[in-house]
């Protein structure tokens, strides 16, 4: 991996931290009607395979899960720093799952995937001991998290794709999935230029070397989840969130799409994550009730 990359990433390490501390600066840990279980483990390798669980106290059992899968560039995040927008979610009625998983370069790909595997195949054998239903599962992932959710996703939706990974599939159904400022259609230039801070992650000439695990737009099928995709209009991933949406509707897949602000109140990448902003919660709002609509429909056709 070269200088100019690894010297990208301290750099952005250092800044988003800083800009992270400002955002959440005040909030709470443990917001009224909410009970956490911290530092459960899904795996071997320590802090890397650490999870939080926040539950609503006042819902009904079984209670629908949301599993977030949170951003950084493949190289930065943890369940600390998404601890409030995850807390925000389980306050809107989902038992929230809010996970660790291992960050380059120490770990390349498919290190981050493999972990969600194993989060999820995790979740499908234990869930229920906390009160959650495995039948009825959200799926949430921003920025990096959003690419690792749409390829894991469509890994679970397409046999052909799943072929390509040794993985078992999770004892969950998975009944939609929310793509907020994902990064996705990693075969187009722009979403991986030479001496992006993405290499850390997938390495130089990553479409040579892991082929077609990376060309997850071609395996998109009406099977994948209904989803819903924010963006914002001075977001840098606006333009791969539209070229994605368009892709799953051509293959008939649900899908709502909003791009929050305007140029007299723009909004940026991951915005949605900023507990105090009304237009996020506005957006947090609306996804949440993509989800809700998309449970009590499914809870009627089982009646």
């Amino acid at each position: 991996m070269s200088e100019i990359v690894l010297k990208k990433i301290e750099k952005f390490k250092q800044e988003w931290g800083k800009a992270d501390a400002k955002r959440d600066e005040g909030l709470s840990t443990s917001p009224k009607g909410i009970k956490r279980y911290d530092n459960l483990s899904y795996g071997p390798h320590g802090k890397d395979n650490l999870f939080d669980i926040y539950l609503p106290e006042d819902h009904d059992l079984p209670i629908p899960m949301l599993i977030s899968i949170h951003g950084g560039g493949f190289f930065y995040g943890n369940k600390e720093g998404y601890q409030f927008y995850c807390l925000g979610m389980a306050q809107r009625g989902f038992g929230v799952i809010n996970f660790n998983y291992h960050l380059a370069p120490d770990h390349p790909y498919p290190a981050a995937l493999e972990d969600v595997n194993e989060m999820m195949n995790w979740l499908g054998n234990h869930v229920r001991d906390y009160g959650l239903d495995p039948q009825s599962v959200f799926v949430v992932g921003d920025s990096a998290g959003g690419q690792l959710a749409e390829q894991y996703l469509t890994i679970l939706s397409n046999p052909d794709f799943k072929k390509l990974f040794d993985y078992n599939s999770p004892k969950l159904r998975i009944l939609a999935t929310g793509l907020n400022s994902a990064l996705s259609c990693l075969a187009d230039p722009e979403s991986m230029p030479e001496d992006s801070e993405v290499e850390a992650y997938f390495g130089k000439n990553a479409l040579e070397k892991w082929g077609q695990q990376l060309r997850t737009e071609e395996y998109l099928t009406k099977d994948f989840p209904p989803v819903y995709i924010v963006t914002a209009v001075d977001d840098f991933l606006k333009h791969q969130s539209l070229q994605l949406a368009e892709k799953l509707k051509k293959v008939g897949v649900n899908v709502q799409q909003r791009v929050f602000g305007d140029d007299q109140h723009p909004r940026g990448h991951d915005f949605q994550l900023d507990q105090r902003d009304e237009l996020a919660k506005e957006c947090n709002d609306l996804e949440a009730d993509f989800f809700r609509n998309i449970y009590e429909s499914s809870n009627r056709s089982v009646e």
